[in-house]
């Protein structure tokens, strides 16, 4: 009998050569976030429609959500935290609760 894997936690963290508020502004406003970030609508079979739900908000330093796949395979949470650097601001994006999903489950994009 094989165990559930444990989750994921994937980490990202990059400079940028903006302000805080004007990263918070990215975050927020959905245009822009679909921009850089992904667009807020993902196809079905992309694995959509995933429900996006703001658990915490301290503007401009801290964002968490949570992330909800309709068919119950992804419930995760994404907290992007802003602090200020010389010159801009530095982002950590840290997607935590990412299940280990076999090969054959995966969905790519043509």
């Amino acid at each position: 009998m094989s165990e559930d894997p444990k989750p994921l936690d994937i980490v990202h963290e990059t400079p940028l050569d903006a302000a805080p508020e004007t990263v918070w502004k990215a975050l927020e406003n959905d245009d822009l976030r679909d921009a850089w970030l992904a667009p807020a609508e993902v196809a079905a079979e992309q694995g959509g429609p995933i429900d996006c739900q703001v658990i915490e908000a301290d503007p401009p330093h801290r964002l968490r959500v949570a992330w909800n796949g309709a068919d119950g395979a992804l419930q995760s949470e994404v907290t992007f935290t802003v602090t200020p650097r010389d010159g801009g601001s530095h982002l950590r994006i840290v997607h935590t609760g990412l299940g280990v999903r076999p090969v054959s489950d995966l969905k790519m994009a043509a």
